[in-house]
């Protein structure tokens, strides 16, 4: 699995983007399954918040 994570500034927020490629259509399939849509990925977006808080 790869992942791209951009950040682009717009006005006073910032938009960040994450896309993932999967190596097969299989485990494409297969991360879906496993819950690794896009609603995780609002949980990915917190624990990054979260981190950038204490830098």
């Amino acid at each position: 699995m790869t992942v791209i994570l951009t950040f682009e500034e717009e006005g006073v927020k910032t938009r960040y983007t994450a896309t993932v490629r999967q190596l097969d259509a299989g485990r494409s399939r297969g991360a879906r399954e496993d819950g690794l849509s896009r609603g995780r990925w609002g949980l990915c977006a917190d624990q990054l918040n979260e981190l950038v808080a204490r830098i």
